[in-house]
């Protein structure tokens, strides 16, 4: 898989990343007088690069004048709105995380979008919200998660400072839609992802 480095986009006003589980594209949105190095330019304001399936398709995509995932992205803007930073995930696929992450893939399941976003002011601002395909569903997401989260909390019995920050996270639902929120200092970011890792 070739994906261009991160540094080549510096002048990029967007970046996105996209990912089936196997392949990654990056899509970049700026003035490009050139192609970045191992990126491909659909028109002057976007460079593609990433596994080249990926890219071929991407450009196939782009010239039919239509969107792949419409309703992913419509979700996607609409919940993420003004965040800087922000990952839709398609319900129903199975993602190859390992170890505890790998429980996530339970509370994916259900579901017909999940849209993490993260405002990055201090503290930095987390938020997931999930869309159920029923309220059962989201019922169902939210049970789990507070499960999953108490379970990792409790796991880290020796280490108070990241059982705190899971213990403060913020799970509600309403009807088919169910969220989940955290303020965090900068520095604690690292400790969050932790659990997530082992």
């Amino acid at each position: 898989m070739a994906v261009a480095p991160t540094e080549s986009y510096r002048s990029a006003q967007h970046l996105l990343i996209a990912w089936n589980g196997t392949d990654v594209l990056i899509v970049a949105e700026g003035s490009f007088r050139e192609a970045p190095p191992g990126a491909t330019l659909a028109t002057r304001n976007l460079a593609l690069s990433g596994a080249p399936g990926a890219v071929r398709a991407a450009l196939a995509q782009y010239r039919s004048g239509s969107t792949g995932v419409p309703g992913l992205l419509a979700y996607a803007s609409k919940t993420a709105g003004r965040s800087p930073i922000w990952v839709a995930v398609q319900g129903g696929v199975t993602l190859p995380f390992t170890g505890n992450a790998g429980n996530l893939n339970r509370l994916f399941h259900n579901l017909d979008y999940a849209i993490l976003s993260a405002d990055l002011a201090a503290p930095v601002k987390l938020d997931v919200t999930a869309f159920g395909r029923s309220q059962q569903a989201a019922r169902d997401f939210e049970e789990n998660l507070r499960a999953f989260l108490s379970l990792a909390s409790a796991a880290e019995g020796r280490h108070q400072e990241i059982a705190a920050l899971l213990d403060s996270i913020q799970v509600h639902r309403q009807g088919a839609i169910a969220t989940a929120s955290l303020s965090v200092p900068p520095e604690e970011i690292e400790k969050l992802v932790e659990p997530f890792t082992h």
